[in-house]
């Protein structure tokens, strides 16, 4: 949950699925602290994820898997020596946690530039869960990786 943009499509999103009468829960990974993170608070609305603890990903599997649909609205980041993010028994919660959803998954990308992208903890691995992924532009950054996976 990081305060800007994507805490404020989630919470948009939230709002919209709830005025339609749709269930939604939202989940969130506190893989570090954002500045900004209390500008657009969603924790009451949302339930931590702890990578670390195989209960924690075993009780939020099972939530996900209850669901209709999974949307992967923001992922994880991963360590890259510049800044601090999951380690590496956290990384293995997550693998865990995206190798066991069984639910269908959508991947909304609010990330646009190779910057951000490249920050994203396994994802390649979340890329290969998505049945569908939403992109802000084809010729994006992730627009063209992701073009450039589909036309290997």
């Amino acid at each position: 949950i990081e305060g800007c943009g994507i805490t404020r499509y989630t919470r948009e999103l939230l709002s919209w699925l709830k005025t339609r009468s749709i269930d939604a829960q939202v989940f969130y990974v506190s893989d570090h602290v954002h500045a900004r993170e209390s500008s657009q608070d969603l924790r009451r609305d949302s339930t931590p994820i702890d990578l670390e603890s195989d209960e924690s990903v075993s009780s939020v599997v099972d939530a996900l898997n209850d669901q209709d649909v999974v949307i992967l609205n923001s992922l994880p980041a991963r360590t890259d020596g510049r800044s601090k993010g999951l380690n590496e028994r956290a990384t293995s919660g997550w693998s865990a946690l995206l190798t066991r959803i069984t639910a269908p998954v959508v991947m909304i990308v609010h990330e646009h530039s190779s910057h951000t992208i490249r920050k994203n903890a396994l994802l390649d691995e979340a890329i290969d869960k998505c049945r569908v992924i939403f992109v802000h532009s084809e010729t994006n950054d992730m627009g063209k990786l992701l073009r450039s996976r589909l036309y290997a």
